[in-house]
């Protein structure tokens, strides 16, 4: 009897410890999440000065497929010199994102659109989105030689700076703006424009300002 009861506890221990690797396994298999790209290599460089990466450093986001398919919890950054979404698929392995088969990249630094499906290249961070009004935020990674400096500590080959650009899609019309009161005169009346401003008192640079902005003008077009 001492035997049978010893080897019962080893069967039960066995199938515990195997219950434990399958749950294991799984966790690791929804960890990597399967994502539609090609492989790339992320290599940073002691020449640069600053990085051509949006993100401080990798995002756990959601992906929204062109067929609204919906992929979570993926590591996601954007370089703005290739105009290309990376997921970082393991410690040491990177893919580009598919450009046709992802619209929407969801991460805490902002909402993503994937800027082919208006005609631009890369992605670009949704600043507001309603049925005929859309203003989206693109960042370019802009790559020049440093000023000679003999004084400066800085000692790499290049610099990479970032620059904003902003695109007004206007009834599926995408317009590359200025954010400037007058840039709107081209594409709304213009006494609208100058009346939201006036009643509302809003600043163009306060980004809160902006969206109550672009909610009014929607609403009145």
């Amino acid at each position: 009897m001492p035997h049978r009861s010893l080897k019962r506890i080893r069967t039960t221990g066995l199938l515990y410890v195997l219950l434990i690797c399958i749950v294991n396994l799984s966790m690791a298999q929804d960890a990597l999440k399967p994502v539609d790209g090609s492989s790339f290599s992320y290599l940073g460089s002691d020449e640069v000065d600053g990085s051509p990466y949006v993100f401080e450093s990798f995002e756990k986001s959601k992906l929204i497929g062109t067929n609204g398919s919906v992929t979570e919890d993926v590591m996601i950054n954007y370089n703005a010199e290739i105009d290309q979404m990376i997921a970082k698929t393991s410690e040491t392995n990177y893919l580009l994102l598919s450009s046709y088969m992802y619209r929407d990249i969801i991460c805490p630094s902002g909402n993503y659109r994937n800027m082919n499906t208006v005609g631009q290249k890369g992605y670009a961070r949704i600043i507001y989105e309603g049925e005929d009004l859309a203003l989206f935020e693109k960042t370019i990674a802009h790559r020049t030689k440093p000023d000679s400096n003999p004084y400066s500590d800085i000692k790499a080959n290049y610099r990479i700076r970032h620059i904003q650009r902003y695109y007004l899609n206007v009834k599926e019309e995408l317009h590359e703006i200025k954010l400037k009161e007058k840039s709107f005169y081209d594409h709304f009346p213009k006494e609208e424009v100058k009346k939201i401003f006036k009643q509302n008192d809003l600043k163009l640079k306060n980004e809160a300002d902006l969206v109550k902005f672009l909610r009014l003008l929607d609403s009145r077009y």
